[in-house]
Parts: structure tokens; sequence; C-alpha cells
């Protein structure tokens, strides 16, 4: 029994011995190796600056916790804490020594003053575009001393706030660059080939040390180079036929700075114009022309339309409306918002849907302010007013939710309003309302949403006729003998601009295949001119020849109507 029990108690003791050999901690693998960061710094005297050191196992995993001892060669320059902090104490140069487990790693601490960037050679430079400089750059960095400062860390910069083209650029091996980090010689100099930037006039290039900030300016004069490009304004414009366009020239070399003057010679592409050696448009016919301004190989071609005499109402694609030319002069903008205008035939006075969409007819006079003439619709909107041709009446027509589409008319002053159809449950549509210049029909549109048709009614009778072609948006013609409109394709969209006698016979169209028109066809005055919107763009069509032109200068329009009488001042 008793040997039993000893065999127990030396089997426990082994047992103990083994479990206080499991918990033990294992030895710390030793340091392999030992890196400084960074492995030179340059330190202002009397600052401190932070060294860390990383010790590393042979397989290149991170120790954290090793005792890593630091000390340096030269106290009188430098000493150093035992967490790596470096203290500059006068100027010089010392090594910094960290060991760990018999490995030791070193790093150069060099102690200097506030350092200064002095360009001494190479600046003051005059020449063109993209010269290279003639001798290089040369920069000393020194401390307060005067004493070199090896290795310090520079900045340069060829660039100016506002610019994206580089000012000034400077060689690193193969290519040119217009921003460079780099770093002095041993002897404190950095030496840079550099070249001319792309802009012309009076730059600079920057020489920054990092991180104390001294620096210094070289400053250059870059000229303009040889015209690669000339430029020949107005790019797109319209002038009246009967009158002259100068033109204007400009060159540029191949940055895009102005060259000095040149002479240009120049030249009709194509188009119903002249132009002489001065650049001066002259026009015989109306049409789109195009004229080109040449300077050896530098070539730039404008374009023009040549226009009838008129001015117009317009209406943006934002609910603004203005007054213009056709040439683009005597722009006028009218204060607030309106849709649809329509000028009397005194040519002095709009009439217009004001916004909001369910807001008031009004009319204005030019450089007046707007006067109520119909009230604004409680449930619905007032559309496409249009004068009669002895101004006594508006012609309009109103839309309420889920009620037809009825025609109305009102005297000039507001008085005498007057419905003039009756929309039929079969046919809800009736609207566009323009009266004959006689003032005894109208011509308008009847119809649903996908068949639409023009017809013509007797105001004394009542009496219709149609439907005589389909279509929408019907305009008589000044002299009575056409009406113009919009031709109304599949599923109820617009397509091109037709005409057609009163009674529905010669039927033909006017506008290119080309286009598309939107809104309401409107005459010119001498009845020879349609003008009409396509996708926000102005065109005018010849009515007898189907010529087509685009006013380059009006976007994104949604409506426009001829002005009578005199142009705009």
């Amino acid at each position: 029994m008793k040997q039993a029990a000893r065999s127990i108690a030396i089997l426990v003791a082994a047992a103990c011995a083994a479990l206080s050999a499991c918990d033990s901690p294992a030895a710390p693998e030793p340091v392999a190796t030992l890196v400084i960061a960074p492995d030179t710094s340059l330190v202002r005297i009397n600052t401190t600056t932070q060294l860390q050191a990383t010790a590393r196992t042979r397989d290149g995993k991170t120790l954290s916790g090793a005792d890593i001892a630091w000390t340096t060669a030269d106290q009188g320059i430098a000493t150093v804490s035992r967490d790596g902090a470096v203290t500059a104490v006068s100027y010089g140069r010392t090594i910094v020594t960290a060991t760990a487990d018999g490995v030791a790693a070193t790093a150069v601490v060099w102690v200097t003053g506030t350092p200064g960037v002095t360009i001494v050679s190479g600046q003051g430079v005059t020449d063109t575009i993209s010269a290279l400089l003639p001798a290089p750059v040369v920069v000393h960095v020194r401390d307060e001393r005067g004493l070199p400062i090896p290795g310090a860390n520079l900045r340069v910069s060829g660039r100016a706030a506002g610019f994206s083209a580089p000012l000034m650029q400077v060689r690193v091996g193969d290519y040119y660059t217009a921003d460079w980090q780099t770093q002095a010689d041993s002897l404190g100099t950095l030496t840079m080939q550099a070249r001319m930037g792309q802009k012309a006039g009076p730059v600079t290039l920057e020489v920054r040390h990092f991180p104390f900030g001294g620096a210094d300016t070289a400053r250059f004069t870059v000229l303009a180079g040889q015209p690669a490009l000339v430029q020949a304004t107005p790019a797109d414009s319209a002038v009246f036929l009967g009158r002259t366009l100068e033109l204007r020239t400009a060159f540029l070399d191949r940055g895009g700075n102005k060259t000095s003057d040149r002479t240009a010679t120049f030249a009709v592409v194509d188009g119903p114009v002249t132009v002489n050696a001065l650049g001066v448009v002259g026009t015989t016919g109306y049409g789109t022309a195009r004229v080109e301004a040449r300077f050896g190989a530098a070539a730039d071609t404008v374009r023009m339309v040549v226009v009838p005499q008129a001015a117009l109402v317009a209406v943006s694609g934002f609910g603004g409306m203005a007054l213009v030319n056709l040439d683009g002069s005597g722009l006028q903008v009218i204060p607030g918002h309106g849709r649809m205008p329509a000028w009397s035939p005194s040519g002095d006075r709009l009439v217009y849907q004001q916004y909001p969409e369910a807001g008031p007819l009004v009319t204005q006079t030019l450089g007046g302010a707007p006067s109520p003439l119909v009230a604004q619709a409680t449930r619905g909107w007032h559309f496409w007013p249009q004068y009669s041709r002895d101004g006594e009446w508006v012609y309009y027509f109103s839309s309420a939710r889920d009620e037809p589409q009825t025609i109305w008319r009102v005297r000039a002053d507001g008085t005498g309003l007057e419905q003039i159809s009756n929309a039929l449950a079969t046919r809800p549509f009736e609207g566009h309302p323009s009266p004959s210049p006689d003032g005894t029909r109208i011509a308008y549109f009847v119809g649903t949403f996908y068949e639409v048709y023009i017809h013509v009614r007797n105001l004394a009778t009542g009496e219709v006729s149609g439907p005589l072609a389909r279509g929408h948006a019907p305009t008589w013609s000044p002299a009575g003998d056409l009406i113009a409109f919009n031709e109304v394709g599949a599923y109820g969209r617009l397509a091109g601009i037709l005409v057609m006698r009163p009674d529905g016979t010669g039927l033909r169209k006017v506008s290119v295949p080309a286009y598309t028109y939107d809104y309401s066809p409107r005459w010119s005055p001498d009845g020879k001119w349609i003008i009409a919107c396509s996708n926000g763009r102005v065109h005018l069509i010849e009515v007898e020849t189907g010529l087509t032109m685009g006013i380059p200068f009006l976007e994104s329009i949604l409506s426009v109507d001829w002005k009578p009488g005199a142009l705009l001042p």
C-alpha cells in the first residue's frame, strides 16, 4: 500500500512539473535586423526631431517591445533620448545609432540654421514659348552662417494659381515637368535645365525648401511664338441683305497666345456673299454662307446667314421673352415671364400668356408694364392669342381640365368677351384660331389627341369648311391667299410645315424633310417667309423656294413672332 502511494506521488509530481513547464513564457525571438526612419534628417538648431527604430526577426516579422538603446556619435552636435528624440545642439553632422540584441542601425543627422535658398544664375531670360534656357538655373542652399546645407529637400514649381498650363518647366531625366521634388547635392547646390512654358508674358520659377520654407523665385519673360492658328470673328452670325459684315482676325501660337498682327487672306467657301482683302463681307442674296480666313497653313472658317430685315419676339425654354433684330442687334429683354407672344398689327404692343401656366392673357407696349386682357383661368389655360388684322380683336383658345377646348375672342381693350366655337365630346379639341386678314373667317384645328384637322369658320354665319387637311396650328398669310400649318404625322407627332389655299386646294410642303417643327409657324409681314421653331432652333423658310436658314444666335427657343413695322433701335 505504501509502495502504491509513493508511485502516485511521483506521477503527480511529474505532471505538475510538466504543467509548470507549459505555463512558463517562451523566450523572445532575437532581433535580426534594425531600421531607422528617417535615415537622414535635417534639423534646425535648438529644435527636436523624432527618429523611429523598427526591429524585425529573421523572417521579417516586426518585434514589438524590443529593448532598443540610442546613442549619438557627437553629443556636442545633437543628443538623443531613450526613445529616439534627437535635439540639435550646435551646427554640424553626427551619426545616431540604435542597438538591440547586438544588432545596430545608423542615421545621419545634419544640424543647421534656417535655410536660405538663392537662385544664383540662369534667370532673367527673354525668349519664345517652349524655348530652352541657354544656361542652367543654379540654386544654392545655405544656413545663416553661409555654409552649404547638403541634401536639402527642395520643391521646384513652374505653375501659378489660375493657370493650368505650366509657366516654366525643368528637365527630369528624359522629360520636362512643372513640379519637381528633389534634393540639393553634397555642396548644397541644385543645377537644373529649364525651358519656357506655354503662356506668354512675365513668368516665374519658384524653388522652396521644405519643411522650413525658405524660397527664391527666378523671373523670365516668355514671348508668343509663330502663328499656328488664325481665329476669325464673328464665328456664327446673321447679316441683312444689302448690308456688310466686317470680319476680325486674331493670330495665336500653339500655346494659345496672341501673336503680333499679321495679315490674313480671305476667300468665299460657298454662299451668296463676297469678301474683299480687308475681310469685309458683302451680300448678294439670301442663304447660308461660309468665308475662310487663312495665314499660311492656319485657317478658320466662319458661317453666316443672309436674312431679310426684320425684328422678332422670342420666348426661351426658361420662360423669358426678348426682342431682337434678325441680325442680332437691338436686343431687349422683357422683364418677367410669358409664353406664346404675338404682335399687334402696329408693331408697338404684344399679347401673351403670363406665367404661371394658368395665368391671364396680358398686353404690353414696348417699354411698358403688362396690362390684363383676360382674367386668369380658374380651371385651365389660355393659349396662343393672335390679333385680328385691324387690331380690334384678340383670338385665343381655352382649355379646362376634363372639358373640351373652346375658341374665344375679346376686344383689344378687354371688353366684349365672346365664345366662338363649341367643341364636341367626339372631337374635344378646337383651338389655335388665326383670323383672316379681312376679319371674316378664322382658321383653326379640330379633332382628338391623334386625329387633328384644319377647318375654316365664317364668323358671321358660323358655317364651317373642313376638314381641309390633317394638321395643327394654322396661320393665315398676310395676303389671305394661303394658310400655313404644322403637319401632323402618325400618333399625333408634329412633322413639317405645309401651306394650302383657304379652300384646301394647292396643298404643298414648304419645309425640307430633315426638320420637324413644333408650335406655330408665323408669316413675315410681306408674306414671303415663314419662321418656326425646330427643336429649340429658329428657322427661316422662304415660302416660294423652300430655302431654309437657321438663325445661329437663337437657341432653346419655344416660339417666335415677326414684328410688323420698323426694326428695333
